[in-house]
């Protein structure tokens, strides 16, 4: 009976089949590891998006807890429609993870970006209405103390709208407007 191969050549034949495939076997590993880093990249960037996230809304949380909306309304919702642009491109990727990529990533931090600009100009129109109103914040402090926000309610409302009045014109740039009008 005769071998198709002659045992001359099976020893190259065999050593030529172990060859192909530990190849084969070395290609599907660095195919798993690069799969395993691509996951790992993906992972990262969902994290700093989600991290960048996490981080604005605390911020806008301590924002709204010193009602930096009664100071700079128009750009608290400028802050707020970024803050949502980034919350939306964010939830294409939080939902889908391995769409996780760097450039959605950036996009998403800069409207981040934009949104603490936002709110960066706020506090500053605050700081600034703050200094500029500090006796007439002062007068409705002490008043409250005195428990004349309940007992003279309409009085006491009257003058936190002539407040609201004078914060908007400071945000409009009447600075001095204002302080003549709070002199009144």
């Amino acid at each position: 009976m005769k071998t198709l191969i002659s045992p001359k050549y099976f020893f190259y034949v065999f050593f030529l089949t172990i060859i192909i495939t530990l190849t084969g076997c070395q290609s599907t590993s660095e195919k798993f590891v690069e799969n395993q880093q691509l996951t790992q990249q993906q992972n990262e960037q969902f994290l700093i998006a989600k991290t960048a996230i996490e981080k604005l809304e605390q911020e806008f949380k301590e924002a709204d807890e010193q009602n930096i909306s009664l100071f700079a309304p128009n750009i608290v919702d400028k802050f707020k429609d970024k803050k949502a642009d980034a919350e939306d491109k964010f939830d294409v990727i939080r939902f889908a993870p391995h769409k996780a990529t760097e450039s959605k990533t950036n996009r998403i931090l800069f409207d981040i970006s934009k949104a603490r600009q936002y709110l960066k100009q706020a506090f500053l129109i605050k700081d600034s209405a703050e200094q500029l109103l500090s006796e007439s914040f002062s007068k409705i402090k002490r008043l409250k103390t005195l428990k004349a926000d309940k007992l003279y309610a309409k009085e006491f409302k009257k003058s936190q709208q002539k407040i609201a009045a004078l914060i908007v014109l400071i945000t409009e740039g009447n600075q001095a407007k204002a302080l003549e009008q709070q002199a009144k």
